[in-house]
């Protein structure tokens, strides 16, 4: 041994004097060019260059030696892969030191930081100027405030967490992408007056091999207690406490041409007390005044129409960000609870403008489907799970978000330009964005659901059908003599296209038991989603052009047709009100032109719309699908004129 043996060092901190060994032979002369390895022996410390050569003094010299990030004895060994070698190997010992954390004023922080205890006193803010990873051996306590704007951050106390200040990450910008929220005490963890605020995913836990997926654990994983009284000690404890933000959305996705982003899904809530996945037990909850709010999705991006292209889409809304309240023991309601869960986004819009041609331009535009009641990665909207009892000794208040509405189509196609004949319009295509779809809600308990506290169950309405608006190209005008006009483009409504969500009808909230003695509450009435509207109101011909004094006028251009309707309203309880379809100046044949002769009226287009809700028989318009006048005899033209005829007797 050299030199480096006997220190001290801040636990997570490297010692002063970097570990040392001469290596010498039998005859005391120091041998260079040997290969010593340094190895971490206890303490959970760390090296740098574990494998240095002698030099030319046989002194090799161990890159550095951090502690480990407990307090206590570190030990390192140095040995020489060779037999007969005296002295091998040699053992280093330094002492961890307590690294506390404890400002006194306001403070910053980010990175890695590695700490044997964290305490933030009240009226003190520590601020995240950066990405946040919190490794505390001990204790943690917050009164004060550890915030950060839009930044990440992952707390684990290998001790008891006590949060009695504020803990927030929310990003202030509304076009940035929220980061995660982890909070981790596998000792305990207390809330209690504290405020935790997320605009990302927000997971709460003991188990420090958790991560913020947002993936609960299966129902089966969790330990079976069997029926038994609820627990009154806990491992895991919220008391009036706010977790999740309210009217915190995730940001709206951006517009595109021709298409637009789907909206990202809303931010998760993930309340876990105890080690439901590994199975080990000891994990009771208690709430008691206490509501957490789950995140709305995104709105879909408006999809906006490039001039020359034939199609444009919106996005689709995001799904509603979900709550979940799981434990591998007991839960205990014994105070109000409100656990509110997001909405679904909208859909994006979508909107294209065909151009005037030869023919008009065709055009279709789909918007997007408004986002779900249910969560991208969770199965329920909100579950509440526990391997034990659930005891409800106050009111129990969740509250499912709604779908969100689908966006609205809207395709203008381009007129036919006027010439000999006239040019035809161009077809209009649009399908609406359906509304989004609710979902159940469930309860589990292995043991039983006890007390006298109201469970209700409200919300969770899906969401509207968008609006579709097809509007058809004009057939042009006939320009020269007796020309014929142009035909009015068709319009279209894709079919199961601007349907409302699909809401539930499950009655009123019922208790399932299940074989082994397990309890399953699950329940909620929720209304279907309206259809949603069409209107129509183009398509009309072209007027054919004159031929006068002696000729024939021009035949005017027929009627566009129209093809489809309003969306499927909803199943659900009730359902979704019915769409409505509108059709006004639609497929209406062009006026034919003057003429010795008269020129046709344009034929009158075909009315195919039809509701969603089930009606079959065309839907009457009102100035529609009528056939064009003929066009009038010309002024001045020569007329024969027969006089009567008398018989001379």
């Amino acid at each position: 041994m050299q030199a480096g043996d006997a220190q001290s060092a801040t636990a997570g901190q490297a010692v002063a004097v970097r570990p040392s060994v001469k290596v010498v032979d039998a005859s005391n002369r120091v041998v260079p060019n040997v290969s010593v390895t340094f190895t971490v022996a206890s303490g959970g410390g760390a090296v740098t260059d574990p494998a240095p050569t002698t030099d030319a003094s046989g002194i090799a010299t161990v890159g550095s030696w951090t502690m480990g990030l407990a307090t206590g004895s570190n030990t390192l060994t140095a040995s020489v892969a060779a037999g007969g070698v005296s002295g091998n190997p040699v053992t280093f010992t330094a002492a961890a030191l307590p690294n506390i954390y404890q400002p006194g004023t306001n403070a910053n922080l980010s990175g890695t930081q590695n700490f044997t205890s964290v305490t933030i006193p009240a009226g003190v803010t520590v601020t995240m100027t950066g990405d946040l990873v919190l490794n505390v051996t001990g204790p943690v306590t917050i009164a004060g405030s550890l915030v950060g704007d839009c930044k990440k951050l992952t707390l684990t106390a290998l001790g008891a967490l006590t949060v009695t200040g504020t803990v927030r990450n929310v990003c202030t910008d509304p076009a940035a992408t929220a980061v995660p929220l982890v909070l981790i005490g596998e000792d305990s963890y207390s809330f209690q007056g504290a405020t935790i605020a997320s605009s990302g995913d927000l997971a709460i836990v003991n188990d420090p091999g958790r991560v913020a997926t947002g993936t609960p654990p299966a129902g089966a994983a969790l330990r079976r207690a069997g029926p038994r009284a609820a627990a009154t000690t806990f491992r895991c404890r919220y008391v009036d406490t706010e977790v999740g933000n309210l009217n915190m959305t995730q940001p709206h996705a951006h517009p595109g041409q021709p298409n637009g982003d789907n909206g990202l899904p809303g931010a998760s809530r993930i309340l876990e007390c105890g080690f439901p996945v590994t199975g080990q037990t000891g994990g009771s909850m208690l709430f008691n005044n206490v509501t957490v709010y789950g995140q709305d999705g995104a709105d879909g991006g408006s999809g906006e129409g490039v001039p020359g292209l034939p199609s444009t889409r919106g996005g689709n809304g995001g799904a509603a960000g979900g709550i979940v309240v799981t434990a591998d023991d007991d839960i205990v309601f014994d105070g109000p609870v409100s656990l509110r869960e997001g909405n679904g986004g909208r859909g994006g819009d979508a909107s294209i403008t065909g151009v005037v041609g030869n023919p008009g331009q065709s055009v279709a535009a789909t918007s997007g489907n408004g986002g779900g009641v249910k969560p991208q990665t969770l199965t329920f909207p909100v579950l509440i799970q526990a391997g034990g009892t659930i005891a409800v000794n106050a009111d129990l208040h969740v509250i499912l978000g709604h779908g969100g509405n689908g966006g609205d189509a809207t395709a203008l196609a381009g007129d036919g330009v006027d010439g000999n004949p006239g040019k035809n319009g161009g077809n209009a295509t649009v399908g609406g964005g359906n509304g989004g779809n609710s979902a159940p809600q469930r309860i589990n308990a292995s043991g039983a659901v006890t007390g006298l506290g109201l469970i209700s169950i409200g919300g969770g309405d899906a969401g509207n059908g968008g609006t579709m608006l097809p509007v058809a190209g004009l057939g042009g005008n006939a320009v020269g003599l007796g020309a014929a006009a142009g035909v009015a483009g068709n319009e279209t409504i894709l079919p199961n296209s601007g349907n409302g969500g699909a809401g539930q009808a499950n009655g009123q909230l019922r208790l399932l038991r299940s074989s082994d003695g397990g309890v399953s509450a699950i329940g909620l009435n929720s209304r279907g989603g309206k259809g949603g509207d069409a209107v129509f109101r183009g398509g009309n011909g072209g007027n054919g052009s004159a031929n006068c004094p002696t000729g024939t006028g021009g035949a005017g251009g027929a009627g566009g047709n129209i093809l489809g309707g309003d969306g499927i309203p909803g199943a659900g309880s009730p359902m979704g009100a019915a769409g409505t379809t509108t059709i006004t100046n639609a497929g209406n044949g062009g006026r034919g032109g003057d003429g010795l002769v008269r020129g046709a009226g344009g034929a009158a287009g075909a009315n195919g719309a039809s509701h969603g809700s089930g009606g079959t028989g065309s839907i009457p318009g009102t100035n529609s699908f009528q056939t064009g006048t003929q066009g009038n005899i010309c002024a001045g033209a020569p007329r024969i004129v027969v006089s009567p005829v008398f018989e001379n007797n």
